[in-house]
């Protein structure tokens, strides 16, 4: 990401959840789309899984994690996947189930978080060059930060960083 513009990298936060990429069907020549989600549609998706858990009459616990962590990914797949006209691939979260195998699933979970990568740039793993690119892109145009960086993470870097700039 270092070799990206400031003004691209604002770009690409800014875009985050309306960037959708083409992507084969595992084990198809189907063309689906992907789109990451945002922390409301994260959180639905978690909420979704425990709900099938409580409908089902099944505890949480130590033993049955796995089994829920695959739910919420099953659930988080329904949310990013959908067809060339937007809809979702299957009519619902069961009939998306049904198409799913474990390989297909780990496929697609991964095909998710490389997507994810790419179009929302992780604060975390953002290198030193490209914060400095984005806050100085930032003071420039300070208006820009509207609808750029609706990540806590980096708000509260930003922040520290203009409250008490780093020595030199």
């Amino acid at each position: 990401m270092s070799q990206l513009n400031a003004n691209s990298l604002i770009d690409r936060i800014r875009a985050g959840i309306k960037t959708k990429s083409e992507l084969l069907w595992p084990g198809s020549e189907d063309v689906v789309y992907i789109r990451v989600l945002s922390k409301a549609e994260l959180q639905e998706a978690s909420f979704a899984a425990a709900a099938r858990f409580r409908a089902k009459n099944a505890d949480i616990a130590v033993y049955n994690v796995d089994v829920y962590k695959d739910e919420e990914t099953i659930q988080i797949l329904w949310r990013a996947l959908s067809d060339a006209d937007g809809r979702p691939i299957g009519a619902n979260v069961d009939a998306f189930r049904a198409l799913l195998t474990t390989d297909v699933q780990t496929e697609l979970a991964a095909a998710y978080a490389a997507h994810e990568t790419e179009n929302s740039p992780d604060p975390e793993r953002m290198s030193d060059e490209d914060y400095a690119r984005l806050e100085a892109e930032l003071k420039k145009k300070p208006e820009a930060i509207i609808g750029s960086v609706s990540n806590i993470v980096v708000a509260r870097r930003l922040l520290r960083s203009l409250v008490s700039p780093p020595e030199n």
